[in-house]
């Protein structure tokens, strides 16, 4: 049940870093530079750690007998 919670969390955090850095003018980019593009990013970021840490959180699953 973690990895519902992770994997997601994961591809939203390269997403978030990803759109942030090119807003911030670090990563090669042609439309996406200014605090707009740095402020999604990190909003998408922030979205995606929290769905780590509640993956993290989560109890594992029940063993079946």
């Amino acid at each position: 049940m973690r990895s519902v919670y992770v994997v997601p969390g994961l591809v939203l955090n390269l997403l978030g870093a990803t759109f942030a850095l090119q807003g911030a003018g670090v990563l090669p980019t042609t439309v996406m530079i200014g605090p707009t593009w740095i402020v999604i990013g990190l909003v998408i970021f922030l979205a995606g750690l929290g769905l780590d840490l509640a993956g993290a959180r989560a109890r594992p699953p029940m063993p079946q007998s």
